[in-house]
């Protein structure tokens, strides 16, 4: 058996989301790179995971093992407590002058994002026909082949509506369409970083806007169960990346006390 080229076939015809299929894919390049014949024993498998310290790393390990039938070997839990990043996000000026002064198309993906919480791969999948104006909702497939139906403003149906038209004039083709562009996401990806680097003086990447909205929907009150439900994050863990909003409530609270 060829084992890069079956996996490859797999990856091709599954489920995944196109990030984790590149992610994947990514991994297993390096992977046939070091053991070329496919075939892993539990000491490699151990060594790649103490390479990869990180979860995403870990279900792929576990997928590659599960489709060619190697159960038998453990995948070890990530050893040692990795240090907490600190969230990066923009705040709502910040996001405002990015809506402000970028061209109509990448403004209006911001306005989007930051509104709905879309994943950058998801929002730039929008087609006209996935815009409900009866319901005033935009939907489509997210991570995990999940289908998602997120709520938008009158005025972003109207913004989402007039690009369809303009960019694709059908309601068939993805609204945040470039010509001669294969993958419209690293396009978004290119344009975000290279403008708000001139505007805001710092790397930002489409993720940091999902974090943007998570920690506005905390500082405007929601809680975590809400946050949670509106990202359709599947565990409340990774909903709790926006407590650092309780952090500066509690210490402004403190800096009140003791002026």
């Amino acid at each position: 058996m060829n084992y890069k080229e079956e996996y490859n076939n797999y990856l091709l015809l599954s489920k995944y989301s196109p990030n984790t299929y590149y992610i994947y894919n990514k991994y297993a390049e390096e992977l046939f790179m070091f053991h070329p014949q496919g075939l892993l024993s539990q000491n490699d498998v151990n060594k790649l995971i103490a390479k990869h310290n990180h979860r995403v790393y870990r279900a792929f390990i576990k997928s590659y093992l599960s489709h060619f039938n190697m159960n038998h070997l453990k995948v070890p839990r990530i050893r040692g407590r990795i240090a907490q990043k600190r969230l990066k996000y923009l705040t709502k000026k910040e996001i405002n002058i990015l809506i402000r002064k970028l061209p109509q198309r990448e403004a209006v993906l911001i306005e989007l994002m930051f509104m709905t919480g879309l994943r950058v791969t998801e929002a730039v999948s929008l087609c006209g026909k996935d815009i409900d104006q009866d319901k005033m909702t935009v939907k489509g497939v997210g991570k995990g082949n999940k289908e998602f139906e997120q709520p938008i403003t009158q005025e972003m149906f109207q913004k989402l509506y007039n690009l369809a038209v303009v960019n694709t004039r059908t309601l068939d083709k993805t609204i945040f369409y470039y010509d001669d562009v294969k993958s419209p996401r690293k396009k978004a990806l290119y344009e975000l970083q290279k403008n708000a680097k001139e505007l805001l003086g710092k790397h930002v990447t489409p993720h940091m806007i999902r974090h943007s909205c998570g920690t506005y929907l905390r500082e405007k009150g929601w809680d975590l169960r809400e946050v949670q439900e509106f990202l359709r994050h599947s565990k409340l863990e990774t909903t709790k990346i926006y407590t650092h909003v309780d952090s500066e409530k509690l210490k402004e609270k403190w800096g009140e006390l003791f002026k």
